[in-house]
């Protein structure tokens, strides 16, 4: 599991114990730093493998249909602006709180 005492690792480890128990659910963390995307998308690959999680940023080298085929994504928290209705088909939503720390 990944290493440190941060909310975003425990989050890392719910969602890695919730999507090896329930393996139909669509999942989504969403964070505001491109850099934390590709971060967490690391982790979750290591655990899951690349044919479930994808991610998608504005920087990101990838097809974006095909990382939205995943059945987990991790993105940052403006593709919702300039992606409606690309999501309805997530079950659940994690959402890294600095994205609403900022006021």
């Amino acid at each position: 599991m990944p290493t440190g005492s941060g909310k975003t690792t425990g989050a890392i480890w719910g969602l890695v114990k919730l999507a090896n128990e329930r393996p139909n659910l669509r999942l989504c963390f969403m964070t505001k730093y491109t850099e934390a995307v590709d971060k967490v998308h690391a982790e979750l690959v290591a655990r899951l493998g690349e044919d479930i999680v994808g991610y998608y940023h504005a920087e990101a080298f990838v097809t974006k249909q095909d990382e939205l085929a995943k059945r987990f994504l991790v993105i940052t928290h403006n593709f919702i602006a300039h992606n409606r209705g690309k999501l309805d088909d997530c079950d659940l939503f994690v959402v890294d709180e600095a994205i609403y720390a900022t006021g």
